[in-house]
C-alpha cells in the first residue's frame, strides 16, 4: 500500500473563509484524508479554543482546476479532545473515497471565533478503506 502525505505548513488561520493550496493527486488513489492538526501536550498551541469551530468543504477537479465539484465537508470544534481512553487526539479528520483517477484537491476552510494556528495534512492512499467518514 502507497500513502503520499502533502502537508499546509502549520500557520494561522484567521476568522473567516480561507481556500488551500491545490493538491494533485495521481491515478490510482482510493482513499483521501484530511487532516486538521488538534491540541495535545505536543502541540500545545494548536487549536486551542474550544469556542474556536473549523468547517471544511473539499473539492476536486477532474479538468486540471476549470471546473470544481463538492467531494466532502466537516465542521467540528477547537480545544482539547480526548478518545474513550482519554488519550488526546492528535487532529480531525475525514476521509473520502476516492474514484482513482488523476484530479486536483481543494478545500475551503472557514474559522468562527479564530485565528486558530494549525498545521493542515492532506494523505492519498491507493488501497480503500473501510473507516471512511469523519473522525
Amino acid at each position: 500500500m502507497a500513502t503520499r502525505d502533502d502537508t499546509i505548513p502549520e500557520q494561522d488561520w484567521p476568522s473567516g473563509r480561507t481556500t488551500s493550496p491545490e493538491v494533485s493527486l495521481i491515478n490510482g488513489v482510493k482513499v483521501v484524508e484530511f487532516q486538521i492538526a488538534r491540541t495535545t501536550p505536543t502541540t500545545p498551541l494548536y487549536w486551542t479554543s474550544p469556542l474556536t469551530i473549523v468547517r471544511v468543504d473539499l473539492e476536486a477537479s477532474f479538468d486540471g482546476g476549470v471546473t470544481w465539484e463538492y467531494a466532502a465537508g466537516l465542521t467540528a470544534e477547537g480545544g482539547p479532545k480526548f478518545d474513550m481512553e482519554g488519550r488526546p487526539g492528535a487532529f480531525t479528520s475525514i476521509r473520502v473515497p476516492y474514484p482513482g483517477r488523476n484530479a486536483r484537491l481543494r478545500a475551503h476552510v472557514e474559522v468562527t471565533n479564530g485565528p486558530m494556528r494549525t498545521l493542515i495534512t492532506v494523505r492519498s492512499k491507493d488501497e480503500p478503506d473501510a473507516r471512511a467518514g469523519v473522525r
